[in-house]
């Protein structure tokens, strides 16, 4: 890797931590989940689950060796279709009336 690429790598490395949510640190308009989870932005907007990016989020995750977050994202999107019977776009209330393309899906039996 270069030198710019290792740098990105050490701030995406130091980053993850901040990207977690808990139900104590949710938004109020956003649905409760039973484990802590990665949201898209440190801060700002999008401080939610979104069902595409948690795919993406989880390579990283996987990537850097942080198995039991990304662990947490598929027991929370997993909890999600138990609960709702899919997984909406996102937790955000005003995203649960869609989904996305399915990343979750089973070819065979049953993972819930």
């Amino acid at each position: 890797m270069n030198d710019t690429l290792n740098k990105i790598d050490q701030y995406i490395r130091e980053s993850w931590e901040r990207t977690v949510r808990t139900e104590e640190t949710r938004q109020w308009n956003v649905l409760p989940l039973p484990k802590p989870f990665n949201v898209p932005c440190i801060d700002g907007n999008f401080q939610f689950v979104c069902y595409w990016d948690t795919h993406f989020i989880n390579l990283g995750l996987l990537a850097h060796g942080e198995i039991e977050m990304a662990q947490n994202n598929v027991d929370n999107l997993l909890w999600l279709v138990r609960e709702y019977g899919y997984i909406p776009n996102s937790t955000a209330m005003s995203d649960t009336n869609r989904s996305q393309p399915p990343y979750l899906s089973t070819t065979e039996g049953s993972v819930l």
